[in-house]
């Protein structure tokens, strides 16, 4: 980032122009950076953006089941979305604020490891643990191959993964709506193979963040060549939990081809880019 740039996103966030949050990604991303002098460079630059607002994802997954399953059954009811922003490194991780100084939250932002003694015990960032994504994304891949991979055999592999990653908190969003899901799952079972496969695309269509994360994951299968990192499945997560709350979102190169196949970014009314040089005339902060 160069010290324009810098500069002018400082002056936009002291002016309330412009909002930065922080993203669990965001901690991952800097505790992977070698060398503690660079990491706590990163944290202040982190911290000095966002202002330490920071997004508590969870509550993203009841309100998408609640969403999904409301449209299913349709039912007329108001699902609000959730607040997911809050202030400070703990709410980032465990969704409590705790005010500390400064200079804490910084070091903590600035730190190698997750374990983070700082924090009350037992908490864990939210999402898949990289290696078990990588390694799922290998079986399914091999899987696609044994089939005689077409987009059809990619498309319904996906979905089903999908599906079945979903199904616990969609039985839960039945159950908090008075419905039976375990019924309804059956007599989707009885349905012939096409429509049981629609059934189950409308249904994850309508989940504003596991639609996005299983649309990334299809068009990554699409490329039988497509080579999976440990890294992809929280890029993949972060896009897909950053999208229903933001105006704007920088990417890798990676991620950003992806959005773009898969046409999620539209959904939301989200901008796009893999440049942060791009941001002064998205953000209209350029002279």
């Amino acid at each position: 980032m160069t010290g324009g740039l810098l500069d002018s996103l400082r002056e936009a966030v002291r002016d309330g122009r412009v909002a930065i949050p922080l993203f669990q990604s965001h901690l991952q991303e800097n505790w992977h950076r070698r060398g503690a002098a660079r990491r706590q460079r990163v944290a202040s630059v982190m911290g000095e953006l966002s202002g330490l607002l920071t997004v508590y994802p969870k509550p993203l997954d009841a309100w998408e089941c609640d969403i999904a399953v409301a449209n299913h059954f349709g039912l007329d009811v108001a699902i609000e979305p959730p607040d997911v922003f809050g202030t400070g490194v703990e709410h980032l991780i465990t969704g409590k604020e705790q005010r500390r100084p400064l200079e804490v939250e910084y070091a903590i932002l600035g730190k190698a490891s997750p374990y983070m003694p700082v924090l009350e015990e037992g908490a864990s960032l939210h999402g898949t643990i990289a290696a078990e994504f990588t390694h799922e994304q290998q079986r399914v891949q091999a899987a696609i191959s044994g089939y005689h991979r077409t987009p059809d055999v990619v498309h319904t592999s996906v979905l089903l993964t999908a599906f079945v990653a979903a199904f616990e908190g969609l039985a839960a969003a039945a159950g908090r709506l008075g419905l039976d899901w375990f019924a309804e799952v059956a007599r989707l079972s009885d349905l012939p193979v096409d429509e049981r496969i629609s059934a189950m695309e409308t249904i994850l269509d309508a989940m504003p963040v596991h639609s996005t994360y299983t649309r990334l994951r299809h068009h990554a299968h699409l490329n039988s060549q497509f080579a999976w990192n440990p890294s992809d499945g929280m890029d993949f997560r972060a896009v897909a939990e950053a999208l229903p709350v933001v105006d704007v979102l920088v990417a890798d190169k990676k991620c950003v081809d992806l959005i773009d196949k898969a046409g999620v970014a539209g959904r939301h009314g989200v901008t796009v880019t893999k440049r942060l040089g791009d941001l002064p005339d998205i953000l209209g902060l350029a002279n």
